[in-house]
């Protein structure tokens, strides 16, 4: 459509924990890791991954994420290799065009909304099932609502952290660094 709106995204590892790559390429059973996916449903992934990010890169981000959050159904190797490319992400992204808290709340199910045009929420998931069902919204007056309930919300959150002088997305790229080194010396 050639316009763009803030994404806001609360997901254990987010959208971005996705890779941009062929649906083929070796990264995706790595992800998948025991819950293995066809080539058709990465293909869709990877395409979720590219518009959020066109959106992104033009208008900004808001993340709440649990980087401690595991998938056990899917095994450590998985769960590292989706911090890592959520890691990459966020090290690809300038400070003025993304903000990110972490937060337990998190897992109480995923949230997207883009602008105050459009949001998906899913129903929590259950273990080893993953989320059962997505409802999408457009009807404005919803989706405003959502979207300021989620500002409230990512607004308190932000306000407990202290930073120490850092951005946001400098100390959720720390605090995942950190979790990644602790894994490698188990």
């Amino acid at each position: 459509m050639g316009v763009y709106g803030r994404v806001r995204q609360r997901a254990a590892l987010s959208s971005f924990s996705i890779p941009d790559k062929d649906p083929n390429h070796t990264i995706w059973p790595l992800r998948d890791g025991d819950a293995v996916r066809s080539p058709f449903y990465h293909n869709l992934q990877r395409d979720e991954r590219r518009v959020l990010e066109k959106h992104v890169r033009q208008m900004g981000c808001d993340l709440i994420i649990d980087p401690d959050f595991g998938l056990e159904r899917n095994g450590p190797i998985a769960t590292q290799t989706r911090l890592k490319i959520l890691l990459d992400f966020l090290e690809s992204q300038p400070d003025d065009k993304i903000r990110v808290v972490i937060s337990p709340l998190a897992r109480e199910g995923n949230l997207t909304l883009i602008g105050d045009w459009f949001s998906a929420e899913s129903v929590s998931p259950r273990p080893g099932e993953g989320h059962r069902r997505t409802i999408f919204n457009w009807h404005a007056p919803t989706v405003l609502q959502t979207m300021r309930r989620f500002d409230e919300q990512f607004d308190e959150i932000i306000r407990e952290v202290d930073f120490a002088g850092r951005s946001s997305r400098v100390y959720a790229i720390e605090y995942i660094q950190n979790i990644l080194s602790n894994n490698n010396t188990q």
